[in-house]
């Protein structure tokens, strides 16, 4: 569900947000991560699928945990690519 969300909705929201972005330097983009977080819970909810959000800081904490996870996995798939050349 988080993968369609953030597929159809976060270049959306990105590129409305892009002055926030700019502002805080992407830190924003935990606030973006987080708000889907919650939307991905609403919405999980809604269409009956046992997923709940705890509120604003259990998305924020989701928000981070993914973000740090997304950049290690990328770290070591970069690097694969690079030794592969």
């Amino acid at each position: 569900m988080f993968t369609a969300v953030n597929s159809i909705i976060k270049p959306v929201v990105t590129t409305l947000a892009f002055p926030l972005y700019l502002l805080t330097f992407g830190l924003f983009a935990l606030v973006t991560n987080s708000a889907l977080f919650a939307l991905t819970g609403w919405l999980s909810t809604s269409l009956g699928f046992p997923m709940t959000t705890g509120g604003f800081w259990s998305c924020l904490a989701g928000a981070v945990i993914t973000s740090v996870v997304s950049s290690i996995v990328s770290g070591i798939l970069r690097d694969k690519k690079d030794e592969r050349d």
